[in-house]
C-alpha cells in the first residue's frame, strides 16, 4: 500500500493562510463624533461600522499562528499522517472564534465559509487516513480546492 503525499495535501491550506499575512495594520474599530451640545441632550455617539481593512487587521495575528502551526504539522505529516486531523479541528474552531470580535459582516462571512471549508477538509481527510483504499479522492480534491477558493476570498477581501 502506498501512502499519498500528506504534506502536499495540506500545502493548499497553509499556503491560503500564509497570504493573509498581506492585511492591512490595525486601525480603529470604531469612531465616537459628538454632536453640538444643547442645554438638554447628552453628547451622542455615533458608532461606524468596522471596515473589512479594520476586520483584516483584527484577525491577522492569528490566521498567521494558524498558518505557522498548520505548516509544522505538514513538515511532520509525512511521519504521522494522522497529526493533521485535530490541527486542522483547532483550526477551524480558532476561525470560528475569530468572528466574535468581528464586526465587518463580509470578513465574518468569508472567515465562516472558509472554517465550513476546513471542516470539510478534515473530514475528507480523516477518512483517507482511515481506508486510503477506499477513499474518495474526488471529494478531497473539491475540499482542498474550497478551501483554497474561500481562503484566497479572505485574502482578496483583506487586500481591498
Amino acid at each position: 500500500m502506498s501512502r499519498p503525499p500528506f504534506t502536499a495535501l495540506l500545502g493548499t491550506a497553509a499556503l491560503a493562510l500564509l497570504v493573509l499575512t498581506g492585511c492591512a495594520a490595525p486601525a480603529p474599530a470604531e469612531t465616537a463624533v459628538e454632536s453640538a451640545p444643547s442645554a438638554s441632550a447628552e453628547p451622542e455617539t455615533v458608532v461606524t461600522e468596522q471596515t473589512a481593512s479594520e476586520a483584516c487587521a483584527e484577525i491577522s495575528r492569528d490566521m498567521i499562528s494558524m498558518a505557522a502551526e498548520l505548516q509544522s504539522a505538514a513538515a511532520g505529516a509525512e511521519a504521522d499522517p494522522e497529526s493533521l486531523v485535530p490541527v486542522y479541528e483547532k483550526t477551524s474552531t480558532t476561525l470560528r472564534t475569530l468572528i466574535s470580535d468581528v464586526e465587518n459582516a463580509d470578513v465574518a462571512d468569508a472567515v465562516t465559509t472558509a472554517a465550513d471549508s476546513l471542516d470539510r477538509l478534515k473530514t475528507s481527510y480523516a477518512s483517507l487516513i482511515a481506508d486510503p483504499q477506499n477513499a474518495d479522492m474526488v471529494e478531497l480534491d473539491a475540499a482542498l480546492t474550497a478551501v483554497d477558493t474561500d481562503f484566497s476570498a479572505i485574502d482578496e477581501l483583506c487586500a481591498a
